[in-house]
């Protein structure tokens, strides 16, 4: 299965950014009259999700992400095939939803056969230690990196203010000019607000590099290229730049293409939901839509 599939999918996840997801980490069980099963799960401080799901007769693996109250990722049992997943965890967080489905010879998902499963939680996560809270702390370093540089608690505070959120421990770039975001050494991972007041530039290898395309200074990851290449059937090296509004052109030069209107373009599959559209091609998953803070045009993929 390619990678960047459903593994985010994007349906589910109206904003991503920075902020701390719900943690579903504890024992879940699913009461039925032909016998219970039980969900364990665990959440990295990264919005990483892993956990099993069992019964009397055999067990899986469930990997995957989260974001706010939602997650999604892939079922591995010990024989093939590979199924999908995603999950959604009540305001209380008691109740978890797992939605289960199969995945076709293409990779993608097949939402028609989904099935779902009603679960309790019997268990809570256990309480945050130090390295969770560090954002809390008012004295020296943080553990949030942005393009390299921590940020000072007092700087992580400010923002947890002005935003009304929190920032979560990790290793982070970020791209001021259009608020792509993403992981250290990883691909793009979502949009927020452009402009923040947070460290740059990026450096041109935060990523990874090796394409040979720089936008905004950034050599992009291989799974960024791949998503080009769905778009336009090509990704030539060069530097580029790109805005918020999705235009896309040459260092010094005009706007040559959109990426919001061309992911709308690209609808081998689609599946609608309240915060837009989600397009699949051969190798990931592009949402468009509405950004839920500017109402501006916004646009995101799995590139995870």
């Amino acid at each position: 299965m390619q990678k960047g599939l459903f593994i985010l999918t994007l349906a589910l996840i109206p904003l991503a950014s920075f902020s701390q997801a719900a943690d579903f980490g504890g024992t879940y069980t699913h009461h039925a009259t032909d016998g219970n099963i039980v969900l364990q799960l665990q959440t990295g401080k990264t919005g990483a999700l892993s956990g099993t799901m069992s019964d009397s007769a055999a067990e899986y693996r469930l990997a995957g992400r989260t974001a706010g109250r939602r997650a999604a990722g892939l079922v591995r049992g010990e024989e093939p095939p590979e199924l999908g997943f995603n999950a959604e965890l009540s305001d209380d967080g008691n109740e978890l939803v797992l939605r289960i489905y199969p995945v076709d010879a293409g990779g993608e998902p097949v939402l028609s056969m989904a099935q779902s499963l009603g679960f309790r939680r019997d268990s809570a996560p256990a309480a945050a230690g130090p390295a969770t809270q560090a954002g809390n702390n008012q004295g020296g370093a943080s553990q949030v990196f942005i393009n390299g540089q921590a940020l000072s608690n007092a700087e992580v505070s400010r923002f947890e203010r002005q935003y009304q959120t929190r920032l979560v421990d990790g290793r982070y770039w970020y791209d001021a000019r259009c608020g792509a975001w993403g992981l250290e050494r990883g691909p793009t991972a979502g949009f927020i607000l452009p402009g923040l007041a947070l460290p740059g530039p990026m450096p041109a290898n935060i990523s990874g590099g090796g394409t040979g395309i720089f936008i905004n200074g950034r050599e992009i990851h291989a799974a960024d290229r791949q998503v080009l290449i769905n778009m336009f059937g090509t990704a030539l090296p060069g530097r580029y730049w790109l805005d918020a509004y999705g235009n896309l052109g040459p260092e010094g030069g005009p706007v040559l293409v959109n990426l919001a209107a061309a992911a709308q373009r690209l609808q081998q599959q689609t599946t609608s939901s309240k915060y837009g559209t989600v397009s699949t091609g051969p190798a990931g998953a592009m949402f468009s839509g509405t950004s839920l803070s500017t109402g501006k045009p916004t646009f995101w993929y799995a590139g995870m």
